[in-house]
């Protein structure tokens, strides 16, 4: 993800059946929010999982998914993370997006 202040989306095409998110914050506490969804078209999409997150640094600082899910007929994977559901000016914290078929 970028270091820009605010939402964050990134979409990817895919032939995936298994996604691993993984989110880390060791500075700022905060509730952070993703959602995850699939499209068959790329432009109608549905949702897999919408989470929400507290970090409350030192003690909780990493957040790590697992997810199994059958995307047949998936061409677009998008995720979006809210950094700061309060409206502050986190930036999202998206260490690493595993995906595996």
């Amino acid at each position: 993800m970028t270091h820009a202040q605010g939402d964050e989306r990134s979409c990817t095409a895919l032939d995936a059946t298994r996604t691993w998110p993984l989110f880390v914050e060791p500075d700022i506490a905060r509730s952070q929010e993703f959602l995850l969804r699939w499209s068959p078209d790329g432009g109608t999409f549905r949702d897999i999982v919408r989470q929400q997150w507290n970090f409350g640094p030192p003690d909780t600082i990493r957040e790590a998914e697992d997810y199994r899910v059958d995307l047949g007929g998936a061409t677009v994977l998008e995720l979006t993370i809210v950094p700061d559901r309060s409206g502050g000016n986190a930036r999202a914290s998206l260490a690493q997006w595993r995906l595996a078929a």
